[in-house]
């Protein structure tokens, strides 16, 4: 199960994280790395009641919440954005303009 949860990071999340929260992600992942530098050695081998070690576990959980929220917000965009209703197209004022998307607007 841990290679599953490493590929769906590397290959599902990694990618969607730009696009979802932008620079703030950014932010947090500079002062995460800020914090493993000070620790100078792998987070598992430090000890779970060290200063260090319990700033970086509650910046990384504020960071993954941060992360499902623009995600959360993502999908409802996407899925507002996929259910909408385009009015039907008036031949009357049909152009040959393929690019004229002003009657999608049109309230009738």
């Amino acid at each position: 199960i841990g290679g599953l949860d490493h590929r769906l990071e590397r290959d599902v999340m990694r990618p969607l994280r730009p696009a979802a929260l932008g620079r703030e992600d950014d932010v947090h992942a500079e002062v995460l790395l800020s914090i493993r530098a000070q620790m100078g050695k792998p987070i598992d081998e430090v000890a779970a009641d060290d200063p260090l070690r319990i700033q970086f576990n509650n910046l990384h959980q504020y960071s993954e919440w941060v992360l499902l929220a623009g995600m959360g917000a993502a999908l409802i965009a996407f899925f507002i954005i996929a259910n909408r209703k385009f009015s039907a197209v008036n031949t009357a004022k049909t152009t040959t303009d393929p690019f004229d998307f002003s009657k999608e607007f049109i309230k009738k």
